[in-house]
C-alpha cells in the first residue's frame, strides 16, 4: 500500500511540475512578445 502511495505522490508532484513548467514558458513568451513590440515601436 505505501509502495501505491508514493507512486501516486510521485505523479502528482510530476504532474505539478509539468504545469509549472508550461506556466513559466508561457510567462516567458509573453515577455519576448512584449519586449520584441516595445523595440519594433521605438524603432518606428
Amino acid at each position: 500500500m505505501q509502495v501505491l502511495a508514493a507512486r501516486a505522490t510521485a505523479e502528482l508532484q510530476r504532474q505539478e511540475a509539468e504545469s509549472n513548467l508550461h506556466q513559466a514558458y508561457d510567462e516567458l513568451e509573453n515577455r519576448v512578445k512584449y519586449a520584441a513590440q516595445y523595440n519594433n515601436a521605438r524603432l518606428s
